[in-house]
């Protein structure tokens, strides 16, 4: 008898962007790309892809009504996405450019939930356990969100 194969994990692809610009130069490509080859590394299944047109995440526009984090959260608190599933990301700061404060609390539920976060700019894997384990990487992740929200502030002014 064959032996049982262990299930692949899910992952799911949050894409954005900021401009018009952007999208037009392959911004949202680049993401997929960089998604499927990290996936294809780490046996991930890569079953939803999720992209935002250009809301601003430094005022939380991309966790309003509609927006695909928006989705994303209500299905995790539903249990419709399951647990162990890796959200990737090209950097952190597509989570959230609000308050620090509000950043964190909405990176750490979604960790809460069993749900990974990998970012891959930085190639830096989030999960409950390793926020819990390596201090260092839960102070760099609040730094990430911090100086996300204060450079969206800059430009933004």
């Amino acid at each position: 008898m064959h032996a049982a194969r262990k299930a692949r994990r899910l992952a799911i692809s949050y894409t954005g962007w900021t401009s018009q610009k952007q999208r037009t130069v392959g911004s949202k490509r680049r993401q997929l790309d960089k998604t499927e080859a990290f996936c294809q590394k780490h046996r991930l299944v890569l079953d939803q892809r999720s992209a935002d047109e250009p809301k601003s995440a430094f005022k939380g526009e991309n966790c309003k009504n509609g927006a695909s984090m928006v989705r994303f959260l209500k299905d995790v608190k539903a249990g419709r996405i399951p647990k162990g599933t890796v959200l990737i990301m090209e950097s952190l700061d597509w989570l959230s450019r609000e308050t620090g404060a509000a950043a964190m609390m909405q990176f750490l539920e979604i960790l809460q939930h069993g749900i990974d976060i990998v970012t891959l700019f930085d190639m830096q894997w989030y999960s409950q356990k390793s926020i819990a384990t390596d201090f260092v990487q839960l102070i760099v992740s609040l730094t990430c969100l911090i100086r996300a929200q204060d450079e969206a502030r800059i430009h933004n002014s």
